[in-house]
């Protein structure tokens, strides 16, 4: 299981990697189940990324650090 854990000035969120099909994901948020659609493409990986952080600040402030986990 893949997750991404970002950590901020006040906490932690955790997002999971679920998998719709055979070729396409979506990360869903630990803290309300918020979902954001995996990349199809290369060029798109920038925008999943950018709204997972953004998101993510809504929870933690400030982001400083982003582990990816794989358990």
């Amino acid at each position: 299981m893949l997750i991404i854990a970002v950590r901020g000035a006040s906490g932690v969120v955790a997002w999971t990697r679920m998998p719709i099909d055979r070729q396409s994901y979506q990360w869903i948020c630990g803290r309300e189940q918020f979902v954001i659609a995996g990349p199809a493409t290369p060029v798109g990986a920038e925008a999943s990324a950018v709204a997972l952080i953004q998101h993510s600040a809504t929870h933690v402030g400030a982001v400083s650090q982003v582990v990816e986990l794989d358990l």
